[in-house]
């Protein structure tokens, strides 16, 4: 099957036979497969599980017709409409957008705001929790919302492969601080980030051959745009939508594997996938623990999770190393001990020529100044 790379077959990628191609561009730069959507709901019966989709826009991942799903986002369907009709989307944008159910808005509580619905068996968000400023309180309130032992369905951009992928991972550090904070919007150092790193001609399969990302180079001056966007959202107090946190696959799995330690995560991975060559995104479904559970049960289940995902990127698809990326090579003990004596070899005989030279022009001289004094 052949790969369709924004919008033209790519004469170099091809698939095995009965394996799904790929489709990768769009007005956000996603990559798609055929089998994108039962990647990420392996694990949910659409068909007889009530449940939600977080931020479907126009691209909803379940539609309405056979299942039990409603719709929720952070504006209203009008809201919405309005917002990106008015941001240059597009038309297809406006008029494929879905009818928001339940409105979540700053400030309401998920399982209030789809009261009447919930608890519900699973919630679905695709490319949403990377737009959260506080990732730590959206976790929390998703657990709220779901049934024990009911499903968090994730696909979450790879920064490394997106218009990201100059800006480093977000750190468990940064996830306190927001949530110390109780940001319910993109903080100024978020907007800076996003705006200052992002690259509007990345190219996932370049970037997934080693081309380093400092090479993407921008036309406008990225350090002052960031600050000028920055102190306009100080003084209008607008929400801006960017990438407030933004993550690999590695990176993500570590960062929960914290929150655990901490005991800041009601949930257990049931399943994840790592980045695939070529495509921009890994998917991760986290269920969420009964709080009947004891503490010695409940860390028993997230270390399965946490051991079964590190056994995934054991064996997942990498980047093609290149100078940029390649870790350093330390040498072992016997190269040191080596490196060292040879070394000193170097040392010993540049000192010992330095010495023998030095003794032949003290010779020199003394004999220099000896016929001179021997002169009539």
């Amino acid at each position: 099957m052949q790969v369709i790379y924004r919008g033209q077959p790519h004469p170099s990628l091809t698939t095995s036979a009965g394996r799904p191609g790929c489709i990768l561009g769009g007005r956000t730069g996603e990559v798609f497969t055929v089998d994108r959507i039962a990647r990420i709901t392996s694990l949910i019966d659409v068909a007889r599980m009530k449940g939600i989709e977080i931020g479907a826009l126009h691209h909803p991942l379940l539609q309405r017709a056979g299942t039990q799903v409603r719709y929720v986002d952070h504006a209203s369907t009008e809201e919405l409409r309005e917002k990106y009709a008015n941001d240059g989307s597009g038309e297809h944008v406006v008029e494929t957008m879905v009818d928001v159910d339940y409105v979540w808005a700053p400030g309401k509580r998920l399982a209030e705001a789809i009261a009447g619905w919930g608890p519900v068996d699973y919630i679905v968000a695709s490319h949403v929790i990377e737009h959260v400023a506080d990732p730590i309180d959206w976790l929390d309130q998703a657990g709220e919302a779901l049934a024990d032992n009911a499903f968090l369905c994730l696909a979450i951009p790879d920064k490394r492969f997106t218009f990201d992928a100059r800006r480093p991972a977000s750190t468990i550090g940064q996830l306190i601080e927001t949530h110390f904070r109780g940001a319910t919007a993109p903080t100024t150092q978020q907007i800076f980030d996003h705006v200052v790193n992002f690259l509007p001609n990345s190219d996932t399969i370049a970037l997934w051959n080693g081309r380093d990302p400092k090479t993407f180079r921008r036309q406008d001056n990225p350090a002052a745009l960031a600050y000028r966007m920055c102190v306009e959202q100080g003084e209008t107090g607008a929400y801006l939508d960017v990438h407030a946190n933004v993550f690999t696959d590695d990176s993500f799995v570590e960062i929960l594997a914290e929150l655990a330690a901490i005991d800041l995560l009601p949930f257990a991975v049931a399943e994840f996938l790592p980045t695939k060559r070529y495509e921009l995104e890994f998917v991760l479904t986290l269920q969420k623990l009964p709080e009947s559970l004891t503490a010695k049960a409940k860390k028993a289940r997230q270390e399965a999770g946490f051991a079964l995902c590190r056994e995934r990127l054991a064996r997942a698809d990498r980047i093609e190393r290149s100078a940029y990326d390649a870790p350093p090579v330390l040498p072992s003990l016997p190269e040191v001990t080596a490196y060292v004596r040879n070394e000193g070899r170097k040392l010993a005989r540049a000192a010992a020529r330095k010495a023998k030279t030095g003794a032949a022009s003290a010779r020199d001289r003394t004999v220099t100044l000896r016929r001179r004094s021997e002169r009539p």
